[in-house]
């Protein structure tokens, strides 16, 4: 079907129901894909050498500001940072934390005065400000949410209000269209108002307005444009992910592993990082085989990183104020690593990057 025929349907459509919220994302869907073909029309290919030699200079002249802080500084030298024009999926179960992290993430990121937009499709806007508050005045969640504090954490609480006002965090919790989600990116990048996309969570973004439509391909295709979006607007793209129960059905300790990602293989191949949470007990396991105890302590495992290393980190979380303190790596995570690495394929520890 070509462009004009594709218009006539959309026109059709418009006729014949009222739900303009999925003409929008035709129109949105069908903008896409003229831009997409003028621009590869319009786009010379590149002598590799010319490419070559634009990338080493890059590289070389990299600022340490080109990287993004995500506030934790051995987890952002391991990965190597949250880089412009990078897609990075941060996967995990229910439960796991991955909305306490972004907004953590997000917040860290504003704090160096980065623009943040973040699409949250699982939590209201009032469930992420109260947790934001939370983390920045240190009262507990259960005490905002009843309302039981007293003078002095009422104005603690104005002041932080008036701190995250300064701050270049933008939230949108609205049900999005991939393409709508372009679209506002498009319209903050024009502003000079994003350096950053987080969403929260991949698999809640629509794709097709088409009803019987393969979910997989789907996925597929949205993280093809959140790929694009990353590269054409020159932010970083850093998408959550939930995983499939198949992990649940895994014996041992359950350490969650690409193909564990939900939906779509496309997840896999298009980041350029792919990023694990991992709680023990979540599982029910209390201590490691040295007898550390494992309560409420969080690995985020680096399962895929084309810019860095593969390695864990370990934090403590405070899960009633949303907050994570980074650990040193204990010798018993390096040795899981190391076996979890070998059984992905790996030839031997030496070959283990560190």
């Amino acid at each position: 079907m070509n462009h004009k025929q594709t218009l006539d349907r959309i026109v059709a459509k418009y006729n014949s129901t009222d739900n303009t919220a999925y003409l929008l994302d035709d129109l949105l869907q069908l903008t896409a894909e003229v831009n997409k073909e003028v621009n590869e029309k319009n786009t010379p290919p590149v002598q590799i050498a010319a490419a070559a030699k634009n990338y080493l200079h890059r590289t070389l002249n990299r600022n340490e500001e080109d990287a993004i802080s995500c506030g934790f500084p051995k987890f952002d030298k391991d990965l190597a940072g949250f880089l412009p024009g990078e897609f990075i999926i941060f996967g995990g179960r229910p439960g796991m934390g991955k909305t306490s992290l972004f907004m953590h993430f997000a917040l860290e990121m504003a704090k160096n005065e980065k623009h943040v937009l973040y699409v949250s499709l699982d939590a209201s806007i009032d469930i992420l400000s109260i947790r934001l508050l939370s983390k920045l005045s240190g009262i507990p969640l259960h005490k905002i949410r009843s309302g039981d504090i007293n003078d002095a954490e009422h104005a603690k609480l104005e002041q932080c209000i008036a701190d995250i006002e300064k701050t270049g965090i933008y939230i949108d919790d609205m049900p999005s269209h991939i393409f709508s989600i372009k679209e506002k990116c498009r319209q903050l990048k024009e502003e000079g108002k994003l350096d950053v996309l987080m969403v929260d969570y991949l698999q809640m973004v629509g794709g097709s307005s088409r009803r019987n439509s393969n979910r997989e391909l789907e996925v597929s295709m949205i993280c093809k444009e959140l790929k694009k979006i990353a590269r054409e607007f020159n932010v970083c793209v850093v998408a959550a992910s939930q995983l499939s129960r198949s992990v649940e059905m895994r014996g041992g300790d359950k350490r969650p592993q690409l193909s564990d990602l939900r939906d779509s293989g496309a997840i896999e191949q298009e980041a350029d990082k792919v990023v694990f949470l991992y709680r023990a007990e979540y599982y029910n396991i209390s201590e490691d085989e040295n007898g550390n105890s494992l309560a409420n302590v969080m690995e985020l495992i680096v399962a895929k990183n084309r810019s860095g290393a593969l390695i864990n980190s370990v934090f403590k979380t405070n899960d009633d104020l949303s907050s994570f303190e980074e650990l040193e790596t204990l010798p018993s995570f390096t040795d899981k690593i190391i076996k979890s690495r070998l059984m992905e394929g790996w030839d031997s520890e030496d070959d283990v990057p560190f």
